[in-house]
């Protein structure tokens, strides 16, 4: 609920409500992932080192609820004052959001890797995840503008739907903490040092995995953050846009629940390879089709939104592979590092989407509630077709190099598992 929220709505409160430009707006996001490459690193290898009675992850999870759900409200909260005030505010309050929401999502999605080390176990867990994710998706999108209309609008409408929204999120975090256990826990003497988890990071699958998880987020954040701009502007109907948004989650939804059918059939590389093909496909036709409500539920609805769900679902699966990889090919374990990287990628999508959303606003001629010019219409239409189309075109690309295949993983759980109880060194491969 956190992340959608700051991915569907973030900018255009920054622009439309707040009243800070485009391209401010963007760099906003830009600072805040300047913090992030310091803060995520640091996270993920003292994830990697903590000891305690409820594991390395679970505490992360536990404690840092409730200050995350503080941060988000704040974000959504904005100081009266000149716009240099506004924008030091959302600068400080974005920047102390994106360091809390890092210190619960690192160590959250490293769990993954840890309640189960069954490739088919770590599929269906992904897809639960992921299921529950865009199910949250849907809430954020269906009910957000409802809820900032009821409030009275403005800043104090989005300061209440985040209040609410950091109500449910600290519950369901916290039931998180209390219903889930880590199996696999490596002893002190594994832990790795720093050249070494540097190396197991680099390894090749991680490094593809987390250049394509990058490029699919920062479609998914043009798309977002572009749509409100498109319905209201392009189409000229913001009120569909709640509705688009819906169909479009309930349509992720769709395709995470498929996946588990098409990962039995072609394994999670694949299913991921397929997503791919379908929401670049999806936005090369909104790109080149006429501008219609249809059109785009069709297409970004449909097509992209679908194979986002099946892409999403083999997201944190596959980065579990990759994890295993790593320690088969370099004996260490990096959940932490290896997922604070991801999370570190998802983010900088975040910020490097807002701020190419911002930049080509300004530079399309966009005025925030006025009629737009014929440059701004095809910067806005750049936002939601051609730009996430070509994001994504070079991601499928990446996928087809992804190198491990349904038996190639079977082959490294198997040694891992002969490796643990022989206590024999690392396999070379």
């Amino acid at each position: 609920m956190f992340f959608q929220a700051a991915l569907l709505y973030l900018i255009f409160y920054y622009t439309d409500v707040v009243g800070i430009s485009p391209v401010a707006a963007g760099m906003i996001l830009v600072v805040a992932r300047i913090i992030d490459a310091v803060v995520n690193p640091v996270i993920g290898i003292l994830a990697d080192r903590t000891r305690t009675r409820w594991g390395r992850f679970r505490p992360y999870i536990l404690f840092g609820a409730a200050p995350l759900a503080l941060s988000a409200v704040a974000t959504f909260s904005t100081p009266s004052g000149d716009e240099s005030v506004r924008q030091t505010y959302a600068i400080a309050s974005y920047a102390i959001f994106s360091i809390c929401f890092a210190t619960v999502a690192i160590p959250y999605s490293a769990l993954l890797s840890t309640i189960s080390s069954d490739p088919r176990d770590r599929t269906a867990l992904g897809t639960i995840r992921a299921g529950f994710s865009f199910a949250a998706g849907f809430i954020v999108s269906s009910v957000t503008l409802p809820i900032v209309n009821w409030a009275g609008g403005g800043t104090a409408g989005f300061h209440t739907a985040m209040a609410v929204f950091g109500v449910l999120g600290v519950v369901t975090l916290w039931t998180s903490f209390a219903f889930t256990r880590e199996v696999t826990v490596p002893s002190i003497g594994e832990t790795p040092n720093l050249c070494e988890s540097l190396r197991a990071l680099g390894s090749g699958p991680i490094v593809i995995f987390v250049v394509i998880f990058l490029l699919t987020n920062m479609s998914t954040m043009l798309r977002s953050a572009g749509a409100i701009y498109y319905f209201k502007y392009t189409l000229g109907n913001a009120a569909l846009v709640s509705a688009f948004l819906s169909f479009g989650a309930a349509m992720t939804v769709l395709g995470i629940l498929i996946t588990p059918l098409v990962g039995r059939l072609v394994g999670k590389r694949d299913a991921m390879i397929i997503g791919l093909a379908m929401q670049a496909l999806g936005y090369v036709m909104t790109s080149v089709m006429p501008n219609s409500v249809i059109a785009t539920f069709v297409w970004i609805g449909f097509f992209a939104y679908f194979g986002f769900g099946l892409k999403a679902a083999t997201t944190w699966p596959i980065l579990a592979d990759c994890v295993d990889y790593a320690e088969w090919r370099h004996g260490k374990r990096v959940e932490g590092l290896a997922y604070g990287f991801a999370i570190f990628a998802q983010k900088l999508s975040l910020a490097l989407g807002g701020a190419i959303t911002g930049w080509m606003l300004s530079a399309s001629g966009y005025v925030a509630n006025a009629q737009q010019s014929a440059s701004a219409l095809r910067g806005i239409l750049a936002l939601v077709g051609y730009v996430p189309a070509a994001c994504l075109i070079v991601a499928f690309g990446l996928g087809l190099l992804y190198p491990l295949t349904p038996a190639r993983v079977e082959k490294v759980v198997a040694d891992l598992a002969a490796r643990r109880l022989s206590t024999s060194g690392p396999v070379a491969g």
